[in-house]
């Protein structure tokens, strides 16, 4: 497209009604419906543009200000259901490390990551204390939280350190980021362009998308719900929330595989060889 077309395609994109205040998407500081209705929008746009270059109509796209935020808290919005009933959050009742900020020794405050059961295991053990929320807090706060935070990385724990802005990018993690490309591109190898069909339904119909990562709802989101069809590969003896797979991978199609094993590991180099993305 030329970039007069490009104008004239953007108009097709309209943003309707007021965002909430900043109080009612529990942000300080962000207008946090106006940053996602920003993301929504260009995903939109984008599925609309590859749907008339393969043949569709003209679509025009409408973003609600009101629920842009939803989903980004899951306390806002998200209220999936699998045949009108809850979806179960077993697992992880109890977890003192979900939604919890723990203050360390000198003041300080760290965020502990132990989402899965076996990371709740290990930071218990790690901090010699039992599972209750009381523990865990007593006991970090007799760590100084540079040395929490160095212990921590030394037993492959994961924990971060609540920081400014600018005390972070004085970090070598900050230094690097802040150093690199928002979304850095590289290429791997030249290969031909598969060819997609015309006359489509939906704007990635015939798009095969394989998926190694888990928790991420793009491929479900942001792919399958345009047509594309998503294989998602899990190790064979991985494991996963229910309600993670449920929230992050509609639409999806799902595999296991041991990649320690020679005939898993050719399985995996077949399913890349046939897939679009």
């Amino acid at each position: 497209m030329t970039s007069s077309q490009d104008v004239a395609y953007s108009a097709l994109t309209t943003f309707h009604q007021k965002p909430p205040p900043k109080a009612a998407t529990k942000s300080q500081h962000i207008k946090l419906t106006l940053v996602v209705a920003i993301l929504s929008a260009a995903n939109a746009l984008v599925a609309a543009r590859i749907f008339e270059q393969r043949g569709g109509e003209p679509h025009a796209i409408t973003i609600d200000l009101r629920k842009s935020h939803n989903y980004i808290d899951p306390d806002i919005g998200m209220t999936p259901s699998i045949n009108g009933q809850e979806i179960p959050h077993d697992v992880v009742v109890g977890n003192p490390f979900l939604r919890n900020i723990f203050q360390t020794k000198d003041g300080r405050h760290v965020v502990i990551s132990a989402v899965y059961v076996d990371l709740v295991y290990k930071w218990t053990a790690f901090l010699g204390c039992s599972v209750l929320e009381s523990s865990v807090r007593g006991t970090v706060k007799n760590w100084n939280s540079n040395d929490l935070e160095e212990a921590a990385d030394k037993a492959g724990l994961p924990l971060a350190l609540v920081q400014s802005e600018d005390a972070w990018l004085t970090t070598a993690h900050g230094k690097h980021i802040s150093d690199s490309t928002i979304v850095p591109i590289k290429r791997a190898t030249n290969s031909s362009c598969k060819e997609l069909s015309h006359n489509l339904r939906r704007p990635l119909e015939g798009v095969k998308v394989l998926c190694c990562t888990h928790a991420i709802a793009g491929p479900s989101a942001g792919r399958t719900e345009h047509g594309a069809s998503i294989l998602q590969v899990m190790f064979t003896h991985g494991f996963e929330h229910s309600f993670v797979y449920t929230y992050a991978n509609l639409g999806c199609a799902s595999t296991r595989l041991n990649l320690h094993k020679a005939e898993d590991r050719e399985r995996l180099w077949n399913l890349i060889k046939d897939a679009n993305v």
